[in-house]
């Protein structure tokens, strides 16, 4: 496979998160909330009582807020200057990579203002992970004044960071922790090996990443979340062996080794921009038109059990509120 360059990867990245279709109508109908000033961050009295679905929209970076399940939108939060991914901690609060700042805003569960700010200078954090285990926050920082990206990781979520360099994917997308404080980190691969993208993986007290070997999956860097028992890896532009569909792949992963061991079949799907995994549902955001929002069952997959419809939803992740 021809191999881009780092610019045109990242105008790639940027065009795919942005594309705006006009087709399809919301099937959730925003509720207005009274008494805000247009282009302030608002939420309706009692949402937070509930769980709430948080989708950062990369084309007005904004980001919605929905009752979860039922999918009612009833809040916004606004004023950020770049976003693409979100992530959320064992009591619902949300983060929220701003990365036209270099900075992390967190919200507490159906705020609207931040409840702390952390630097990630010189960077472009993406996407985060909360580790259960530690308390520490990972930040993925898609690009650094170096070039290629690296891993930040917040000591208890606090402004004391340490940064990891990613040698093998070199322009980081994502991060995940798993259930043990282990952090996997994905992105575009910068080697000469011929891969799109590299999996690294940072295990709990060690200082370097260490690579994975992945068997055949066929991945552009759209989500990586630990699902309780593998790593789950999102497809992206690649379809799967159905035209049309996608997959989620779930990977076992062995002494830097990542197996196949099943995957989530979502149909008609089309591309995807990222996922959410909350217990028995997973949360999808892009596909054709690359406007939606959709529910489908974890692991069965099939069709969708809820839609909505934004401009360009990127980053999706479930609050809530520490009623799990």
């Amino acid at each position: 496979m021809k191999r881009s360059s780092p610019g045109h990867r990242l105008f790639i990245l940027v065009a795919f998160l942005t594309l705006v279709s006009a087709c399809g109508a919301p099937s959730a109908t925003p509720v207005v909330a009274p008494h805000v000033n247009p282009g302030d961050s608002w939420m309706t009295p009692g949402s937070s009582s509930g769980d709430l679905l948080y989708v950062a929209d990369a084309s007005s970076n904004e980001v919605d807020v929905y009752s979860y399940p039922a999918g009612k939108q009833v809040g916004m939060l606004t004023g950020f200057e770049g976003l693409a991914f979100l992530c959320a901690d064992s009591s619902g609060n949300v983060f929220v990579p701003n990365y036209g700042k270099s900075e992390i805003l967190e919200y507490a569960h159906g705020g609207t203002t931040p409840i702390a700010t952390l630097s990630d200078p010189d960077s472009t954090p993406y996407s985060c992970s909360f580790d259960p285990t530690t308390g520490n926050l990972a930040v993925a920082n898609y690009t650094t004044t170096y070039g290629y990206g690296d891993i930040a990781i917040y000591e208890h979520v606090s402004g004391s960071r340490q940064v990891y360099l990613d040698y093998d994917a070199g322009y980081v997308q994502f991060c995940a922790y798993d259930a043990k404080g282990n952090l996997f980190v994905e992105g575009f691969d910068k080697t000469n090996s011929g891969d799109f993208f590299g999996l690294d993986e940072l295990l709990r007290g060690a200082k370097l990443l260490t690579h994975i070997t992945l068997d055949d999956i066929p991945a552009f860097p759209t989500g990586l979340q630990w699902d309780g028992n593998y790593l789950a890896m999102g497809t992206g532009t690649v379809a799967g062996p159905s035209s049309g569909d996608t997959y989620v792949y779930h990977v076992q992963i062995t002494r830097a080794t990542g197996k196949t061991i099943g995957t989530t079949h979502l149909v008609e799907r089309g591309p995807t921009s990222n996922f959410f995994i909350d217990g028995s549902a997973i949360v999808v955001t892009g596909g054709k038109p690359r406007t939606r929002t959709e529910v489908f069952a974890y692991l069965s997959g099939g069709k969708p059990e809820l839609t909505l419809t934004e401009k360009a939803p990127a980053g999706v992740v479930v609050s809530n509120g520490g009623s799990k």
